[in-house]
Parts: structure tokens; sequence; C-alpha cells
């Protein structure tokens, strides 16, 4: 898939209210498909569980990703996979604290 794809992706699904899983790992989203989906995850109530293994997301992305999910008040995310991306330990550490 192509960022352009993750971005359309995202932006239907702000929308989403019966979806309950994604997984768009091995996808090389990379920056601006994290912050499409980042930007998602802060509307979206209906997801529970989000695969973004192997997508390139840096360590700023995947913060972003984590705290969006944790200033939802509505989310109903319950798992998220970010295995295989460029975060550094601390920051792992940090969104498995979250």
């Amino acid at each position: 898939m192509e960022i352009e794809g993750a971005i359309a992706i995202a932006e239907a699904l702000q929308k989403n209210n019966t979806l309950k899983i994604l997984d768009i790992g091995l996808n090389r989203l990379r920056a601006r498909g994290a912050e499409a989906i980042a930007k998602m995850l802060a509307v979206n109530t209906t997801l529970e569980r989000i695969g973004l293994k192997h997508n390139r997301i840096a360590d700023v992305q995947g913060m972003t990703i984590a705290r969006t999910i944790v200033s939802n008040k509505n989310s109903s995310i319950k798992y998220i996979a970010l295995a295989g991306n460029f975060l550094s330990v601390p920051i792992r550490s940090e969104i498995a604290l979250l």
C-alpha cells in the first residue's frame, strides 16, 4: 500500500462505527501514514486492535500514536502491534507504560 492509501483508509475510519480490527502491517507507512493513523485514532471509538508492524514508524510518530490513543477517552483500543518499526528502546518502554 502506498502512503496515499494509508491516508485514505485513515480518513475513512474517522467515521467508522463497525470495524474492530485493522491490520495494515508491512506497508511502509512512514511518518505521513503514521500521522494519518494517529489523526484517525484521535476520533475513532470502535477499533479494538490495530496492527502496525514493520511500517518504518519512528519514535516521534510511535509516541504520537500511543498518546493519541490514551488521550481519546472514548477509544476502544486494547491492543496495538508496533514490532519491527524504527522505535528506540526508551520509546518502546514508554509506550508500554501508557
